[in-house]
């Protein structure tokens, strides 16, 4: 029997990247392939994205569809069938860290290893996309996304009064908008809400309608189209005012918000 390092997955990889101890794989399996028994040093969940395959594990056989969210504890040996389609699977490793914090946020891993996603679901398709990008806001938003989908096999419940909501809610958009030139956690965020991480990020979600890491991206992007058009700084300072990693990083955002690379918005604001 194998048994993966961290980081390591059966299957063709095309994407990969870790974010506050966690390691986060995108891969695509071969239709009718069989894995046979291992496991991983490292817990981790496995989300299907596409297609679909049959698991065994601890003794019991189940169908891993887009609609579940799988879990497995470290060293747990188990195998995989993949279905007449293959399977794109996302793989979210979980480190020691990561275990504790589940313990102290009761969450629950179900008994079976598999719950459904739930609302959750609608999370995918942004894991998938934060995961093939590259900046620090990604990195923030991974980690909320996670929290989120993490909460589906949880039986935490949200206490909190809407008033007390709202104002830690308007509290940490305020802090937000002052400082999303940081490089903020969503732990340093809920340390000034006094919640936990995971309510912070499912409830700042609902309420706005995008993901912390989101926002910090458009605010970003707002500050560096602002400087781009108003002032002659060069575009690396801009970057680096703004709170991108490097000017690439901002480049591929400010095309992906305004349709035009920084170069171009600065022309076309002068003319």
């Amino acid at each position: 029997m194998h048994i993966m390092r961290s980081g390591e997955f059966y299957g063709r990889r095309l994407h990969a990247r870790s974010a506050e101890g966690l390691f986060f794989t995108d891969n695509v399996y071969v239709p009718g392939s069989r894995l046979k028994p291992h496991a991983h040093v490292n817990a981790f969940c496995a989300i299907v994205v596409a297609g679909g395959y049959r698991e065994t594990a601890q003794g019991t056989s189940y169908e891993c569809t887009p609609a579940n969210v799988i879990f497995h504890r470290a060293n747990e040996i188990h195998t995989n069938r993949m279905g007449d389609r293959g399977a794109r699977v996302i793989s979210i490793e979980l480190g020691p860290e990561w275990m504790k914090r589940m313990s102290r946020l009761d969450v629950r891993p179900p008994e079976d290893g598999r719950a459904e996603l739930g609302e959750a679901a609608r999370l995918v398709p942004r894991l998938v996309a934060e995961i093939g990008a590259e900046d620090q806001a990604s990195v923030l938003a991974l980690e909320g996304l996670t929290l989120e989908i993490l909460a589906s096999l949880s039986r935490e419940r949200e206490g909190a009064a809407r008033g007390e909501r709202r104002a830690w809610l308007t509290r940490i958009a305020k802090l937000l908008d002052e400082r999303y030139q940081e490089a903020l956690t969503l732990a340093q965020l809920a340390e000034c809400a006094r919640v936990h991480p995971v309510h912070l990020a499912r409830a700042f979600r609902k309420s706005f309608g995008y993901t912390v890491g989101e926002r910090i991206r458009s605010l970003r992007v707002e500050h560096a189209c602002r400087e781009l058009v108003h002032t002659q700084r060069s575009i690396t300072e801009i970057a680096a005012r703004a709170g991108f990693a490097d000017h690439s990083h901002m480049a591929r955002w400010i095309r992906s918000y305004t349709g035009c690379s920084p170069g171009e918005l600065r022309r076309r604001s002068r003319r």
